[in-house]
């Protein structure tokens, strides 16, 4: 079931652990990331007089020369003493003008990023189209590191999408009841606002001028029968 070529490359007999990890989880993680089926050759099989081991790496071209870059990165950080601090490296298989970032992330949450057998780095990567390592996958013995490195190689929109995809992961995962950092969330107040039925400030509109209110020398004269300047009572003797 995988098309392309294989190649053999031999790496040193003390290394071979290395490789194949605890459980065999490292040999899986790294044809997880390469794409290339990653065979070493068993012990029994294996010449007793070798200092090497035989592996074959069997896919495309681009598939195994990944893994072949992916099997030397771990070996070269066993060499190191696997102090879990990787230089940057720009990898084979990704585009000119990539760019690579590298997250901190809790241990407790690695497992989360991983998911079973694998499934969630990958489906970030395939959603993403960036490249996502956990470097070191595993902490040596004695390493009482509390985070790992979560390294993304991509275009720029790759490894922000990964980023986002990762952090997503993590907070979705994450233990309930856990206090949320800051107290409470601050409620946003917002000033009382003006019922927007009042009028614009000014004069109440009452005492504005033409309204309704009869303006003043309007009124009619005195009625005549009123008139003073006629005797009163003039009916009576």
């Amino acid at each position: 079931g995988y098309p392309g070529t294989s190649k053999r490359i031999e790496i040193p007999n003390g290394k071979v652990g290395v490789i194949i990890g605890k459980g065999g989880e490292t040999i899986k993680y790294l044809q997880l990331q390469s794409g290339a089926k990653i065979q070493v050759t068993r012990d029994a099989d294996a010449d007793p007089n070798s200092l090497t081991r035989t592996v074959e790496l069997t896919g495309t071209s681009e598939q195994i020369s990944r893994a072949e870059q992916l099997i030397n990165d771990a070996l070269q950080e066993a060499e190191v003493g696997g102090s879990g601090v990787v230089t940057a490296r720009k990898y084979v298989g990704v585009q000119a003008g990539s760019e690579q970032l590298i997250l901190k992330v809790p241990n407790n949450r690695v497992g989360m990023i991983i998911g079973k057998g694998g499934e969630t780095i990958k489906s970030m990567q395939a959603k993403s189209g960036a490249r996502i390592q956990i470097i070191p996958l595993h902490l040596p013995p004695g390493d009482t590191s509390t985070e790992r490195n979560v390294h993304i190689d991509g275009t720029k929109e790759q490894v922000e999408s990964a980023k986002q995809l990762v952090n997503e992961v993590i907070s979705e995962n994450r233990v309930r009841n856990q206090p949320v950092s800051g107290g409470y969330p601050q409620q946003s107040y917002r000033p009382p606002q003006a019922p927007t039925s009042w009028g614009p400030p000014g004069p109440p509109p009452m005492l504005q001028p033409g309204f309704g209110y009869t303006q003043p020398g309007t009124y009619p004269g005195p009625p005549s029968q009123y008139n003073l300047s006629q005797p009163p009572y003039a009916g009576y003797p």
